[in-house]
């Protein structure tokens, strides 16, 4: 999953680049975050910085400088893919500060900004994206954390579900939940799911509807705790 962000004092600019990233991005699931506030989207990567790929900013944002505090996120996402989105062409050398992979005049052009957006895809790097390491059969499989939906266990066996596939591996969920992110919620004694993959969670029949159609059960005694790291996890800010 592509997760990005968009930050820009316009509302309905940040939600025609959200449309366009939606049509040019058709081949996996991309979650938009939009902030017209700089201190919601600040507070935003704080809580969620882990796992933005791709960043769409403007470098006038009212109080901030929004070189200078893209300079700042780059000091802290080392993989971070900035586009810049600006009416200001006069900062388009002043942007050079910041490691980027365009500046785009506003209103923009879609083909410039699909091509930047594939670029942007392009440069995030493999390697670096997480994964739980398991072992079968003396063979360590690299699972990107990024294509489990969820994980079901049978006593001491675990099957880990992707969009393509699943695979049984002889693990605990217990010894696998060092191996996740905050996205991974245990939701149920033999369940845990990755919110990211959940379109929403139904708190009367107590299930998980990922955006498959599958449903991963919830527990009554997890019930709480999912509802409200789901409730933080889709509105962080």
């Amino acid at each position: 999953m592509l997760n990005i962000a968009i930050c820009g004092a316009d509302s309905e600019q940040n939600e025609y680049i959200g449309e366009l990233i939606n049509s040019i991005i058709e081949d996996e699931p991309v979650r938009i975050a939009a902030f017209c506030n700089v201190n919601a989207f600040i507070n935003y990567i704080d809580k969620r910085g882990y796992d933005l790929n791709i960043l769409i900013t403007d470098v006038a944002l009212g109080e901030y400088n929004g070189i200078k505090l893209m300079r700042m996120m780059q000091q802290k996402l080392r993989e971070i893919q900035i586009i810049f989105a600006s009416k200001f062409k006069e900062f388009v050398f002043d942007a050079y500060a910041v490691r980027h992979i365009a500046f785009l005049p506003l209103p923009i052009d879609r083909d410039s900004f699909a091509n930047a957006i594939m670029l942007a895809r392009e440069n995030i790097v493999f390697r670096h994206r997480p994964r739980v390491l398991l072992t079968k059969g003396g063979i360590v499989c690299g699972i990107l954390l990024d294509d489990i939906m969820y994980m079901e266990s049978n006593g001491r066996m675990i099957t880990v579900y992707t969009p393509t596939s699943s695979e049984t591996f002889q693990y605990r969920l217990e010894s696998i939940k060092p191996s996740l992110d905050a996205r991974f919620m245990h939701c149920h004694k033999s369940f845990i799911v990755n919110m990211d993959y959940a379109s929403k969670l139904d708190t009367v029949n107590m299930t998980f509807y990922l955006r498959s159609g599958i449903q991963v059960p919830v527990s009554t005694r997890r019930a709480k705790d999912v509802r409200t790291a789901f409730r933080d996890y889709i509105m962080p800010y």
